[in-house]
């Protein structure tokens, strides 16, 4: 049984436009206003517009909740810490305020999704279900889990979406999104933001800096969350590809470099539009590093290392769900502790990234776009 993995990136559309490079990427038009933020505001103002959408015509509260669990707030949210982390050190509201606030936005999301989710897991939906499964915290009419897991999971979860409720109405969301957004829009315009020679420097330093200490770390994966545990290795992975993807179309791929790991070399398998059993594949919406006229010097990562991690990700995901999924089922009390064939399976999957030394390199090609 798969929960869905809860790493969630939507695919965007970004323009696309000019000649071909000799990395394969589109070329695009440099933007006119890259030394007074203007670059640095459109990394921010995708996600922005994004909320304004997800919560446009909610009129009650429980509209608000369920455009809240069920859109792309959680993705925004995602989107929107990464971004105040690279800038946390230019000033201070992006730490304290800006990453506070949509951190307790995914958190509160993703306490939901973790309950519903082992809720909805199990045989595909019937047409018929699917209607009242579009509710909060519906049962999956096929799930296996046993009576007194049902009401302890169900409990949990409308304790989730009260606690969904309360953030909209703290964080004044409900009946105000555009003006929430407004205020976040007004903060960004009095920043003092750096020439844009001095931010590509900055924020490509912030994501090697953060590979260096990953290649450095001892994980292990006896735990889900204590130590260097199972969910700490997949944020660690996954704030890479997020802070990646909000500079939009600063780091971009390689298709033409040559792959260096044997083992990679076909790593684009995974990635192909369907499953061999039709279905389409989740993981393509994943890679979706696309240029941006807002970026004429981006920085190349090669291809099949990038795609790598991605694939890491969704694979230490999908063992991550089935450990919560066991933990959180079983007759005893949960606990942080990880399966002993999960912990195997991802030793497994570390051993690749280890041996391979995928951290080190990835750090290495973002390195040298450095110029400073």
């Amino acid at each position: 049984m798969k929960i869905a993995s809860s790493l969630f990136l939507i695919c965007l559309v970004f323009v696309e436009a000019g000649c071909k490079t000799s990395h394969g990427a589109s070329s695009v038009k440099k933007a006119s206003h890259d030394d007074n933020g203007g670059n640095q505001i459109a990394r921010f103002e995708i996600w922005l517009t994004s909320l304004d959408k997800t919560l446009e015509g909610a009129k009650t509260e429980d509209d608000a909740a369920k455009a809240f669990v069920n859109g792309s707030a959680r993705i925004a949210a995602y989107h929107m810490q990464a971004l105040g982390r690279m800038y946390q050190d230019q000033d201070s509201w992006f730490k304290d305020t800006l990453r506070a606030e949509f951190e307790e936005v995914e958190n509160t999301i993703g306490e939901y999704d973790k309950w519903n989710n082992i809720l909805k897991a199990g045989p595909e939906i019937k047409p018929a279900d699917q209607p009242r499964m579009a509710g909060f915290c519906a049962l999956n009419p096929g799930s296996s889990l046993s009576p007194g897991s049902r009401t302890k999971i169900t409990n949990n979860c409308q304790e989730a979406v009260a606690s969904v409720k309360t953030l909209l109405k703290k964080q004044d969301w409900f009946g105000s999104a555009k003006s929430r957004t407004d205020k976040i829009r007004k903060q960004l315009s009095k920043i003092d933001w750096k020439s844009a020679k001095k931010d590509r420097d900055q924020v490509l330093s912030h994501i090697s800096d953060e590979l260096k200490e990953m290649k450095n770390n001892k994980y292990q994966f006896k735990t889900l969350e204590k130590g260097l545990g199972l969910h700490e290795i997949r944020r660690d992975m996954k704030w890479i590809l997020l802070e990646m993807k909000t500079l939009n179309g600063l780091v971009l791929k390689d298709p033409k470099a040559t792959c260096p790991v044997n083992a990679f070399m076909n790593v684009k398998d995974f990635f192909t539009p369907n499953l061999p059993n039709g279905a389409a594949n989740p993981r393509v919406k994943y890679d979706n590093l696309k240029p941006s006229e807002e970026e004429a010097d981006p920085c190349y990562v090669t291809e099949c290392l990038y795609l790598e991690l991605v694939k890491s990700v969704d694979d230490f995901g999908t063992l991550k769900d089935s450990a919560e999924f066991q933990d959180n089922t079983g007759g005893s009390e949960a606990s942080d502790d990880v399966p002993p064939d999960i912990k195997v399976k991802a030793e497994g999957f570390f051993k690749v990234i280890d041996d391979s030394k995928l951290f080190d390199r990835i750090h290495d090609e973002i390195k040298a776009c450095v110029r400073g």
